[in-house]
């Protein structure tokens, strides 16, 4: 016959396989801030919330902070994701931020300016090539941005431009440490390095 065992014993067995471990705790409560700071970001991307606001919230905890600024900095991760927001979020949070969203600003003019007068060049290209077929006149609005030449020059101009993002992002000397909420920094990298 088998052995019996009382309530408690199944009680005991039960709360053992449900325990978890120190790392497992570490990990669901990194899940909780990513989870957090994604929420914080999106609103503020949305527009739902003001940045001073949100700066309320991170000063209340330094590792949402770090959360938070490892979110914003994988977005910029090509030159077409600069955008007024996130040079706000780095001028206000990043140690020498302004420095940062200046240098970043002046890379984000520069690839406008180039990619306008690309674009320029392919749409006369488009209205000299539609010209010689006999397609001539004002009604003609040529779409330099959907021709494959010009996704070719413009994808080609993008990399170009978001390597030298990159470069300015990688000689930031600690580019998620911050500046108005106290002394955090958090490792360049993959999100989730951050603890």
């Amino acid at each position: 016959m088998s052995e019996l065992k009382s309530a408690l014993e199944l009680a005991l067995e039960k709360t053992r396989e449900i325990k978890t471990t120190q790392e497992e705790r570490e990990e669901i409560k990194k899940q909780e801030y990513i989870s957090q700071a994604t929420g914080l970001l999106t609103r503020y991307w949305s527009g739902e919330d003001r940045l001073e606001a949100i700066e309320k919230i991170l000063s209340r905890d330094e590792l949402l902070t770090r959360e938070f600024l490892s979110l914003v900095w994988s977005k910029p991760n090509t030159i077409s994701n600069i955008n007024d927001k996130l040079l706000e979020v780095i001028n206000r949070f990043q140690k020498n931020g302004q420095t940062v969203a200046t240098k970043i600003e002046g890379l984000y003019g520069e690839y406008q300016r180039a990619r306008g007068e690309k674009l320029k060049a392919i749409e006369k290209l488009i209205v000299e090539e539609l010209a010689q077929r006999g397609i001539r006149g004002a009604a003609i609005t040529p779409n330099p941005e959907g021709s494959r030449e010009g996704m070719q020059l413009l994808a080609a101009l993008e990399k170009e431009y978001s390597s030298k993002l990159q470069e300015i992002i990688t000689a930031i000397e600690n580019p998620t440490s911050c500046n108005n909420l106290g002394n955090c920094s958090i490792p360049w990298g993959n999100r989730r390095d951050a603890p």
